[in-house]
């Protein structure tokens, strides 16, 4: 049996992955609200009320965001853009947003100055999520993590020694690895809707993000 199988072999679902503490519900990560269709394969984790209180608006923020900067031009994202704005409505922050909406002459898509933080906070519960699911255990919470938005550069040539997966039929793709010696840190890359990019570093990754 190989490693990766062993570590999911030890997951607890009776415990919450993000904090284990005793699991009351389960979470989906990335959350289900941002996939329009095709949610075939989508990754479950445990959760205690607290953060499942706290993914709850984390979920809200991230389809907001996601939604007011994805590409029209793909139907999937056209439903997700429509979606984000219900959501927007529904939390009364519609005024907001249409003060800020702008419109591209060139391309004739429609971008939000919509500000990026909430999107920051839902890459790390997601790394945290998905960390559980692969190693089969839980990051500490004093365990630190760094994100930020990612443009393709170099850093490219890593995919290639990371361990890389689809959800939901190319919606969300993401790579990660862990180090030899240190299996608290953590290096992440993301794609959601095929053109809104993430990295995450966490533990002694982060710190060196940090610090760099």
């Amino acid at each position: 049996m190989g490693e990766a199988k062993r570590r999911t072999n030890r997951r607890d679902y009776s415990r919450c992955a993000y904090c284990g503490e005793p699991a009351t519900s389960k979470d989906h990560v990335p959350p289900k609200c941002i996939f329009p269709s095709d949610r075939d394969n989508l990754i479950t984790v445990p959760a205690c009320d607290i953060h499942n209180a706290k993914r709850s608006n984390l979920d809200e923020l991230l389809l907001q965001f996601l939604g007011l900067h994805a590409e029209q031009v793909d139907p999937f994202n056209e439903t997700l853009w429509n979606r984000a704005l219900v959501s927007l409505k529904r939390h009364k922050r519609d005024r907001l947003i249409k003060e800020r909406l702008r419109y591209d002459e060139r391309s004739g898509l429609t971008t939000a100055g919509i500000e990026a933080a909430p999107f920051m906070a839902s890459i790390k519960a997601i790394v945290r999520g998905l960390y559980w699911y692969h190693e089969g255990k839980s990051l500490d919470l004093d365990t630190p993590i760094s994100a930020s938005m990612w443009k393709p550069n170099a850093e490219l040539t890593l995919l290639k020694y990371m361990q890389s997966f689809e959800i939901a039929k190319g919606q969300f793709c993401y790579a990660y690895s862990t180090v030899v010696d240190d299996p608290k840190a953590s290096i992440w890359y993301m794609q959601f809707q095929r053109n809104i990019l993430a990295c995450a570093y966490t533990g002694s990754a982060a710190d060196a993000q940090d610090h760099g």
